[in-house]
Order: structure tokens, then sequence, then C-alpha cells
């Protein structure tokens, strides 16, 4: 049997197959290499991309903030709202006690004019007392005054009933002495 390891024909169709081969890889090679600026046209858009993420990243944070700071501003619109309305309550809770200031101020006023005419009444009352007491010890007095009246008649009578009859002795004895036999 002959051996084809060694023959020409198999080194031959390995050549052949060698050559296709590299035929292959070279036009491999050729394709890939028409696809480089391709491929460097996707890197350079990538490398855009990557420069372009902290931009998103800012901008997620960005939105992130933006998002955060509308429901402050929402709770602040609240807080506002909810202030005024206070504000509101307080006016006229204001208004209420300036009216009753008022009210106070003339009840005050009306106490005051009722406490001067009080004391005043106070000290005509202390004067219609002392008049009372002054008339009660007038009409002591008066009944006193009666009695020593009613004294100096009875005493007045017996003084001229005394006197009367000393004189109507004496007018007897004078009648007596001017009639004879008396």
């Amino acid at each position: 049997m002959i051996s084809t390891e060694d023959t020409p024909i198999r080194k031959g169709t390995e050549i052949m197959l060698t050559l296709e081969r590299a035929k292959e890889l070279n036009d491999k090679l050729k394709r890939e290499e028409e696809k480089l600026p391709e491929v460097k046209k996707y890197t350079e858009k990538s490398a855009e991309i990557k420069a372009l993420l902290p931009d998103y990243d800012e901008l997620s944070e960005k939105t992130t903030d933006l998002s955060k700071n509308q429901t402050d501003l929402e709770t602040a619109q609240n807080a506002e709202k909810t202030a005024q309305e206070s504000i509101l309550s307080l006016t006229g809770e204001i208004t209420a006690m300036k009216a009753e200031r008022k009210e106070l101020d003339s009840v005050s006023a009306a106490k005051e004019k009722l406490n001067n005419k009080k004391q005043t009444l106070t000290e005509q009352k202390k004067k219609l007392q002392a008049l009372i007491a002054s008339l009660g010890t007038l009409e002591t007095q008066r009944k006193r005054l009666v009695e020593k009246q009613e004294e100096y008649r009875k005493a007045e009578a017996e003084s001229q009933v005394r006197n009367f009859r000393r004189n109507s002795h004496y007018v007897r004895r004078k009648d007596k002495l001017l009639q004879p036999g008396c």
C-alpha cells in the first residue's frame, strides 16, 4: 500500500487547504478592517455617551431635587394658607376683643360714675343719719322741753295759786281792812 502521508498530492492538498484557509482569513481580515471605521465610530459614540452619563446622573439628581422642592413648596403653600387662616381668625378675635374692651371701658366709666354717685349718696346718707340722730336728739329735747314746759306750767300755776292765795289772803286782809268784819 502506498502511503498518502508523504505524497506530494497530500502535501499539495494541504498547501491548497492552507492557502484556502489563508485566503479565507485574509478575506475575513479585510472584512474586519472594513468594519474598523464603523467600530471606531461606535467607540467614539460610546465615549460620548459615557461622557454624557454624569449629566444624566446630575439630571436625575436635579429631577429628584425638583420633586423634593415641589413637595416643600406645596407644604410651604399649605402652611402659608393655614397661617393666613390663623391671621384672619386672630384678626376677628382681636376685633372682638377691641369691641369688648370698648364695652369694658364704657362699663368702667359707668362704674366710676356709679362709684362717685355711691360716694355722694353715702355722704348724703351719713348726713341724713346725722340729721336723723339730731332729730332724735331734738325729739328727745322737745319731749324734755314739753315736760319742762309742763313742769313749768304746773310750777307757775302752783306759784300763781300760792301767789293768789297769798294775795287773796292779803286781799282778804285788805278786804278785812277795807271791810270791817271780814
